[in-house]
């Protein structure tokens, strides 16, 4: 019985290839899919760290909770302007990262309401 190069069941032995076809079939199931640990969180894991630190802190204030930013009425107008704000400020001070870090939040809040449609 022949295995592919790197075949191992999930328990540590090695699979009967023969026995298992789609067990290979990586492509089909990931097919169309966007890849989010290679293409983003991978790329990008200490702006995602601060981001995620960010709206951690947000989440703390008076009367919020994580994901209340999703309910802000008009919330693509909201964090328009908020972005609009903390770029004007990171532009004022070269490599304010608190600012380049609020950017980034905002920018992500802001594009997720477009996406919803204003939805939300």
């Amino acid at each position: 019985m022949s295995h592919l190069p790197g075949c191992h069941s999930f328990i540590g032995r090695e699979c009967s290839c023969a026995d298992r076809p789609k067990h290979h079939d990586h492509g089909k199931i990931t097919q169309g899919k966007p890849k989010l640990w290679t293409h983003f969180l991978r790329e990008f894991p200490l702006a995602m760290e601060a981001v995620a630190l960010h709206m951690e802190k947000g989440a703390q204030g008076e009367d919020r909770y994580p994901g209340a930013w999703k309910r802000v009425g008009d919330g693509y107008a909201v964090y328009s302007e908020a972005l609009g704000r903390h770029l004007t400020s990171e532009a004022q001070v070269a490599g304010d990262e608190a600012q380049a870090i609020a950017v980034a939040a905002n920018a992500l809040m802001r594009l997720e309401h477009l996406l919803l449609g204003g939805k939300q």
